[in-house]
Order: structure tokens, then C-alpha cells, then sequence
């Protein structure tokens, strides 16, 4: 089985840019100076094997706390990072993501998006028909496939398992995002 480091070097290797997909303020309950510190040290672990320039923060659907908010009083430029939420008002940039094991499902996305008119151009309904579109150039030239690397796997069996997690897990993150306002 592959590592995720090795994944991300292969997709490095292609020519592909890789960013950090960060969850510091939820990982530390909102206590922004912990969550910069370790944005710090991950960042400079990434940087020592990848070219790290952009930042997409997750979701995070379970806490209360929203990552982008560790941005209030400092700017990702500090760290030379552009923020992917910066690029939505590009009209021709899409921005893909496998959250909720689904790509771009807006009903089981509740934070892991940006404020993108692209985004509701394209609908799929496999990997399958994503890996046919980019192969037949069917997408946007700026395009950001943001992934959760511990949903891929060579594994059937880890692959099933990570789908039915997911399964279950939808419907209450479709809940959260009815019941109460996260941004």
C-alpha cells in the first residue's frame, strides 16, 4: 500500500501543485494562537518535501469552530500563501473537492467551498466522468482538485470502508448544515 506522502509526490512529479488543506482552529478548540503554531510547524514539515503556495482550509463539519477564522488577524501572504477562498471571484477557476465522498455535492458539503459561480456548471457522477473530462478537455484551465488523501487507497477494503463511513456519516452533516449556521 501507498503512503498519502508518496501519492502527493507522484501528483508533485506530473507538474501538479500541491497545497496544504489545513484544520488548526478546529484541532485546537478555536485557541487560534495553538492552531497558528501548529500551521506553522505542518507547513514547514510540507515545505521541506513540497513547493506548498496555496492554502484551502477544511470544513471540518463536526466542531463549532470555522478554520478559515484563524485568518482574522493575519494574512496568509505572511507565510508567501494565497488562500483558495481569494481566487473564487475568478471567473473561469473551479474548484473540486472529494468531501463527503462525493465531488462538489453542496448537500453534504457544509464548509470545503468557495464562493464560485464555476463551481454549479459542473456536476459528476463518478471519478470516472472527472478523469474523462480533464482528459478530453472539458474543464476549466484553473482548476483545483482539493483531496483527503485517507479516501484513496489501493485497498478495496480500505476503500470500502472509508465509502461507508462517509454513507453514514452524510445525513448527519446534512442535519448540521440545516440546523445551524457554521460559517
Amino acid at each position: 500500500m501507498q503512503t498519502a506522502s508518496h501519492c502527493i509526490d507522484e501528483i508533485s512529479k506530473l507538474g501538479h501543485k500541491i497545497g496544504y488543506h489545513y484544520e488548526n482552529l478546529a484541532n485546537h478548540n478555536g485557541n487560534a494562537e495553538a492552531a497558528m503554531n501548529e500551521f506553522k510547524s505542518h507547513l514547514s514539515l510540507f515545505r521541506n518535501r513540497w513547493d506548498i503556495q496555496s492554502i484551502s482550509m477544511h470544513g471540518s463539519p463536526f466542531s463549532r469552530f470555522n478554520n478559515s477564522k484563524m485568518w482574522i488577524n493575519q494574512d496568509a501572504s505572511e507565510f508567501d500563501l494565497f488562500d483558495v477562498s481569494a481566487l473564487s471571484p475568478l471567473e473561469e477557476f473551479l474548484y473540486l473537492t472529494d468531501t463527503g465522498g462525493h465531488w462538489n455535492n453542496p448537500k453534504y458539503n457544509i464548509r470545503d467551498t468557495i464562493n464560485s459561480d464555476m463551481n454549479s456548471k459542473y456536476t459528476f457522477k463518478s471519478t470516472n466522468s472527472l478523469i474523462d473530462d480533464i482528459k478530453n478537455n472539458r474543464l476549466p484551465k484553473l482548476l483545483m482538485i482539493n483531496i483527503h488523501p485517507r479516501r484513496w487507497s489501493d485497498n478495496p477494503w480500505i476503500c470500502f470502508l472509508e465509502s461507508s463511513l462517509q454513507h453514514c456519516k452524510n445525513p448527519i452533516k446534512y442535519s448540521v448544515k440545516l440546523l445551524f449556521d457554521l460559517t
